[in-house]
């Protein structure tokens, strides 16, 4: 079952994005509070987020692709999809001089 999209002024989100965004903006709220009972700026704090957030986001994608990449059984299968896929954009492009 896919979920629920939803769209707002022509951006498309679900309830998971939504909640995920909230779960971050609190971590980052109570760390900046934190921070600041510590002697931290809030500026350090944000900047060291700014950074960090997009990587763990990224290296969580990496860890899923290779955990639910190309095993044994489905590697054909993905070998024949990109191949289709690379056929059906070297036609439309006319790359590949034939």
């Amino acid at each position: 079952m896919l979920p629920d999209v939803r769209h707002i002024w022509g951006m498309a989100f679900t309830l998971y994005d939504v909640m995920r965004v909230a779960a971050i903006a609190a971590a980052l709220g109570i760390c900046v509070l934190l921070n600041r009972r510590r002697g931290i700026s809030s500026f350090k704090t944000l900047l060291i987020a700014a950074v960090c957030v997009p990587v763990s986001i990224g290296a969580a994608r990496l860890l899923n692709a290779i955990e639910y990449g190309a095993t044994r059984t489905n590697w054909h299968s993905d070998a024949i999809r990109i191949r289709l896929f690379l056929g059906r954009y070297i036609r439309r492009s006319g790359v590949g001089g034939s």
